[in-house]
């Protein structure tokens, strides 16, 4: 952590403690670490990253420059470096180079928007441990959209596929700590610690166990918001009956709104829902039909969570539903290639009859997604501050509900003086 931060003749600057060692990346150079030496830095950069937790901050810059490695009589050392250069008060913009965003969080993808907190450390931490015990990263392309495209939909290969030698719960551990969700994931750094404790041990299954959630997420009773579960529930099964649905969520703070919102979430993932959600950005201008293009990239988020006859099924109805237009929506979700053929652009239309083109085809697109056995659960959030194409495609999608196994969660803030609904 730095020891000071200030800024000199307008540029800002940070002071670091010394530390006379060679990056992770140049140790590499020599071939990967044996699983005792891997081991060591995995528990040495956990109790890093508890620290620097702890102190209410993230890194979100782990990559191997940043890691340093010092020997000391055979001992491995190492420390943390640049954690915080994002956060500099008139720094310039953050950007991650290609060495960066091998180690990005799907979460940190920058047109998915979405907030990153010490979980996305972990996952960096999993990628810098897969390289130190393999000597290769787990995902490698030559362009940082296809390598982000990878932390999105690929699944990461086992490291004992690489070298045999990584003991079977180690590299469960590591696998752990890339998962694409963030929930599952070590959600703390120090229940990585725990597990690291018994890294040669034979099970693999009691992993996790030791790993403290967030307390405001834990499964707390809700109090006077049962009748809004119910609801909502008893709405989930209609949708899996082909009756649809759309739901406005409100609440003000302190009403057990996100309590419920937890809950529920909870509940839909356990009952097989395939979930989507967005919410609209915390800026004054939202680009056209950002909450359905959010929901697309949510899909790619999950792809690779999903096991394959489901994504086989899911990618049948996508293309049918998309046929001739398929260059349509990839331009709009450029990610979107990965799932979809290579198609010629269709013939154009009129500018208003373009619009209603695309908002057909975002409709028809995430009602391809839905299925009796898996309904699909569109949650938005703070949806009224969405774009005018984004709400005009929210009353059109609302129109096709009906026979369709799909949930529409709208959240809204209530008005100043209006009461929780």
């Amino acid at each position: 952590i730095p020891r000071h931060t200030g800024s000199a003749e307008g540029l800002p600057f940070q002071v670091l403690p010394y530390f006379p060692a060679d990056p992770l990346d140049a140790v590499l150079t020599h071939g990967p670490l044996t699983p005792e030496q891997g081991v060591e830095l995995l528990c040495q950069a956990a109790q890093g990253l508890v620290a620097l937790h702890a102190a209410g901050l993230t890194h979100l810059n782990l990559k191997p420059a940043n890691v340093l490695i010092a020997h000391d009589g055979g001992a491995l050392h190492a420390v943390l470096c640049d954690p915080l250069r994002p956060l500099l008060q008139g720094a310039p913009a953050f950007t991650a180079d290609l060495e960066a965003m091998r180690c990005l969080a799907p979460e940190q993808v920058p047109w998915l928007g979405l907030p990153a907190d010490g979980r996305a450390d972990l996952y960096a931490l999993g990628v810098l441990a897969f390289r130190a015990l393999t000597g290769a990263s787990p995902f490698t392309a030559a362009t940082s959209h296809e390598l982000l495209q990878q932390h999105l939909v690929s699944e990461a290969p086992q490291a004992r596929h690489l070298n045999p030698a990584i003991p079977p719960r180690l590299a469960a551990i590591v696998a752990r700590l890339l998962a694409k969700r963030p929930g599952d994931r070590y959600q703390t750094a120090a229940g990585l610690l725990a597990d690291l404790e018994r890294w040669d041990a034979p099970e693999t299954d009691d992993l996790g166990r030791a790993d403290r959630h967030d307390p405001l997420a834990a499964g707390r009773p809700l109090v006077g918001r049962g009748a809004a579960r119910e609801a909502l529930l008893s709405a989930l099964a209609r949708a899996s009956a082909g009756q649809g649905a759309l739901l406005w969520l409100s609440g003000e703070a302190g009403s057990g709104h996100r309590s419920l919102q937890r809950d529920l979430l909870a509940h839909l993932e356990a009952a097989g829902a395939l979930l989507l959600r967005a919410a609209v950005p915390a800026r004054e201008w939202c680009a056209p039909f950002e909450l359905p293009i959010a929901l697309l990239q949510a899909l790619l988020a999950r792809w690779g969570l999903l096991p394959e006859p489901r994504r086989q099924a899911l990618l049948q109805r996508l293309r049918a539903a998309v046929g001739e237009n398929a260059s349509v929506l990839t331009g709009l979700v450029p990610a979107l290639r990965a799932l979809l053929p290579p198609a010629d652009p269709p013939a154009p239309l009129a500018l208003g009859r373009e619009r209603l083109r695309t908002l057909h085809l975002l409709c028809e697109a995430l009602l391809a997604l839905a299925d009796a056995r898996h309904p699909l659960v569109l949650w938005l959030e703070e949806a009224q501050g969405a774009d005018a194409d984004s709400q005009e495609w929210l009353a059109f999608l609302a129109r096709r509900l009906a026979g369709a196994p799909v949930l529409v969660v709208a959240g809204i803030a209530p008005a100043a003086g209006a009461s929780a609904a």
